[in-house]
């Protein structure tokens, strides 16, 4: 499990039963912590969507960390 950052591009685990868009790579934006749990913007399909920060260390992998 790796920290979510910034930057980094990600690959959602294609066994995921949680996320849409399985096996897909995205960008990670920015956090928004004003939820009970943080939840990570990101860019996959040329649209912004959210996941909460857990789902996204649990579920998807780094590819690349941001330069």
């Amino acid at each position: 499990m790796t920290k979510v950052e910034p930057g980094q591009l990600r690959r959602w685990d294609s066994d995921s039963e949680v996320v849409v868009h399985r096996d897909m790579l995205f960008t990670v934006l920015c956090v928004n912590r004003r939820l009970t749990s943080p939840a990570w913007y990101y860019l996959i399909n040329g649209e912004r969507d959210w996941h909460f920060e857990k789902i996204i260390e649990e579920q998807s992998e780094v590819i690349s960390e941001a330069g």
